[in-house]
Protein backbone atom coordinates (compact mmCIF):
# COMPACT_ATOMS: atom_id res chain seq x y z
CA UNK A 1 0.00 0.00 0.00
CA UNK A 2 1.33 3.43 -0.86
CA UNK A 3 1.11 6.43 1.43
CA UNK A 4 -1.51 8.07 -0.79
CA UNK A 5 -3.98 5.18 -0.55
CA UNK A 6 -6.40 5.45 2.40
CA UNK A 7 -6.33 2.47 4.71
CA UNK A 8 -9.46 0.34 5.00
CA UNK A 9 -11.13 1.07 8.41
CA UNK A 10 -11.22 -2.69 9.15
CA UNK A 11 -7.47 -2.94 8.53
CA UNK A 12 -6.90 -0.12 11.01
CA UNK A 13 -8.89 -2.03 13.64
CA UNK A 14 -6.96 -5.22 12.98
CA UNK A 15 -3.64 -3.41 13.40
CA UNK A 16 -4.71 -2.41 16.92
CA UNK A 17 -5.20 -6.04 18.01
CA UNK A 18 -2.79 -8.00 20.14
CA UNK A 19 -2.85 -11.76 20.04
CA UNK A 20 -1.28 -13.85 22.77
CA UNK A 21 -0.58 -17.53 22.59
CA UNK A 22 -1.99 -19.33 25.66
CA UNK A 23 1.32 -19.85 27.49
CA UNK A 24 2.02 -16.10 27.29
CA UNK A 25 -1.37 -15.33 28.81
CA UNK A 26 -0.96 -18.04 31.47
CA UNK A 27 2.56 -16.91 32.42
CA UNK A 28 2.84 -13.20 31.58
CA UNK A 29 6.04 -12.72 33.63
CA UNK A 30 7.82 -15.77 32.18
CA UNK A 31 6.79 -14.81 28.67
CA UNK A 32 8.09 -11.26 29.11
CA UNK A 33 4.67 -9.67 28.55
CA UNK A 34 5.03 -7.91 31.93
CA UNK A 35 7.93 -7.42 34.30
CA UNK A 36 8.24 -8.67 37.86
CA UNK A 37 7.13 -6.35 40.63
CA UNK A 38 10.02 -4.69 42.43
CA UNK A 39 10.84 -5.98 45.90
CA UNK A 40 10.32 -3.52 48.72
CA UNK A 41 10.33 -3.90 52.48
CA UNK A 42 8.00 -1.69 54.53
CA UNK A 43 8.68 -2.18 58.23
CA UNK A 44 6.26 -1.94 61.14
CA UNK A 45 7.90 1.29 62.34
CA UNK A 46 5.87 3.03 59.62
CA UNK A 47 2.57 2.30 61.40
CA UNK A 48 3.87 2.09 64.98
CA UNK A 49 5.27 5.64 65.15
CA UNK A 50 4.27 9.11 64.05
CA UNK A 51 0.99 10.91 63.74
CA UNK A 52 -2.34 10.09 62.15
CA UNK A 53 -1.75 9.55 58.46
CA UNK A 54 -1.97 7.36 55.36
CA UNK A 55 1.35 5.70 54.48
CA UNK A 56 1.39 4.44 50.86
CA UNK A 57 3.57 1.36 50.31
CA UNK A 58 4.80 3.03 47.17
CA UNK A 59 6.99 1.61 44.42
CA UNK A 60 5.47 3.80 41.68
CA UNK A 61 8.86 5.12 40.52
CA UNK A 62 10.06 1.59 39.68
CA UNK A 63 6.69 0.77 38.04
CA UNK A 64 6.64 4.06 36.09
CA UNK A 65 3.20 4.89 37.53
CA UNK A 66 2.12 8.53 37.94
CA UNK A 67 0.86 8.17 41.52
CA UNK A 68 1.43 5.94 44.56
CA UNK A 69 1.20 2.26 43.60
CA UNK A 70 2.29 -1.08 45.03
CA UNK A 71 1.45 -2.90 41.80
CA UNK A 72 0.24 -1.57 38.46
CA UNK A 73 -3.36 -2.04 39.61
CA UNK A 74 -3.33 -1.60 43.40
CA UNK A 75 -1.98 0.60 46.15
CA UNK A 76 -1.42 -0.92 49.58
CA UNK A 77 -1.13 1.42 52.53
CA UNK A 78 -0.63 1.48 56.24
CA UNK A 79 -3.11 3.76 57.96
CA UNK A 80 -2.26 5.04 61.43
CA UNK A 81 -4.89 6.80 63.55
CA UNK A 82 -4.10 8.01 67.04
CA UNK A 83 -6.67 7.58 69.82
CA UNK A 84 -9.37 10.24 69.66
CA UNK A 85 -8.44 11.29 66.11
CA UNK A 86 -9.99 10.64 62.71
CA UNK A 87 -8.86 10.36 59.12
CA UNK A 88 -10.66 10.41 55.76
CA UNK A 89 -9.78 7.83 53.10
CA UNK A 90 -11.46 8.96 49.91
CA UNK A 91 -9.77 7.50 46.84
CA UNK A 92 -10.78 7.34 43.19
CA UNK A 93 -11.26 3.60 43.54
CA UNK A 94 -14.01 1.06 42.93
CA UNK A 95 -13.55 -0.29 46.44
CA UNK A 96 -11.19 -0.55 49.35
CA UNK A 97 -10.39 -3.26 51.82
CA UNK A 98 -8.73 -2.81 55.17
CA UNK A 99 -7.51 -5.18 57.84
CA UNK A 100 -7.34 -3.81 61.38
CA UNK A 101 -3.84 -4.73 62.60
CA UNK A 102 -4.47 -3.24 66.04
CA UNK A 103 -6.80 -0.85 67.79
CA UNK A 104 -10.52 -0.18 67.76
CA UNK A 105 -12.90 2.44 66.52
CA UNK A 106 -15.47 3.01 63.82
CA UNK A 107 -15.79 4.00 60.20
CA UNK A 108 -18.49 6.37 59.03
CA UNK A 109 -19.30 5.45 55.45
CA UNK A 110 -22.05 7.33 53.65
CA UNK A 111 -24.97 6.81 56.11
CA UNK A 112 -23.47 3.81 57.95
CA UNK A 113 -21.40 3.55 61.11
CA UNK A 114 -19.23 0.43 61.08
CA UNK A 115 -17.48 -0.57 64.34
CA UNK A 116 -14.14 -2.38 64.02
CA UNK A 117 -11.41 -3.86 66.20
CA UNK A 118 -8.17 -5.81 65.91
CA UNK A 119 -8.51 -8.68 63.44
CA UNK A 120 -11.49 -7.34 61.50
CA UNK A 121 -11.60 -7.00 57.71
CA UNK A 122 -13.80 -4.26 56.24
CA UNK A 123 -14.66 -4.02 52.54
CA UNK A 124 -16.24 -0.83 51.21
CA UNK A 125 -17.41 0.21 47.76
CA UNK A 126 -16.86 3.71 46.44
CA UNK A 127 -18.46 6.17 48.84
CA UNK A 128 -19.11 9.86 49.09
CA UNK A 129 -17.55 10.14 52.52
CA UNK A 130 -15.37 7.64 54.36
CA UNK A 131 -13.93 8.70 57.71
CA UNK A 132 -12.28 6.47 60.32
CA UNK A 133 -12.33 7.30 64.05
CA UNK A 134 -10.01 5.60 66.55
CA UNK A 135 -10.98 4.85 70.16
CA UNK A 136 -7.43 3.62 70.80
CA UNK A 137 -4.27 3.92 68.70
CA UNK A 138 -5.06 1.94 65.55
CA UNK A 139 -3.39 0.75 62.37
CA UNK A 140 -4.86 -0.73 59.20
CA UNK A 141 -3.45 -2.45 56.19
CA UNK A 142 -5.58 -0.84 53.45
CA UNK A 143 -5.67 -1.68 49.73
CA UNK A 144 -7.50 0.14 46.91
CA UNK A 145 -7.46 0.10 43.11
CA UNK A 146 -6.84 3.78 42.36
CA UNK A 147 -3.67 3.03 40.29
CA UNK A 148 -5.74 0.94 37.87
CA UNK A 149 -8.39 3.66 37.49
CA UNK A 150 -5.66 6.27 36.99
CA UNK A 151 -4.09 4.14 34.26
CA UNK A 152 -7.48 3.67 32.57
CA UNK A 153 -8.27 7.38 32.88
CA UNK A 154 -11.64 6.75 34.52
CA UNK A 155 -13.45 7.95 37.61
CA UNK A 156 -15.36 5.68 39.97
CA UNK A 157 -18.83 7.18 40.15
CA UNK A 158 -21.26 4.46 41.21
CA UNK A 159 -21.21 1.63 43.70
CA UNK A 160 -20.86 -1.82 42.14
CA UNK A 161 -20.15 -3.67 45.39
CA UNK A 162 -21.71 -3.81 48.82
CA UNK A 163 -19.96 -3.19 52.12
CA UNK A 164 -19.03 -6.07 54.40
CA UNK A 165 -17.31 -6.68 57.74
CA UNK A 166 -15.53 -9.93 58.59
CA UNK A 167 -14.99 -10.08 62.33
CA UNK A 168 -11.68 -11.51 63.47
Amino acid sequence: MTMSQPQNPLEQLLENCRYYEYTQAADPIGSGAISKLPFANFGSELHRTGGTRIIPLDVSAQLHCPSPATSPALCANFVRILAGESLATNFNATSLLFYVMYGSGRTDFDDLTIPWQTGDFVVLPIGKDTRHFADSDAAFYLVHDQPLLTYLGVKAERQCFTDAVYCG
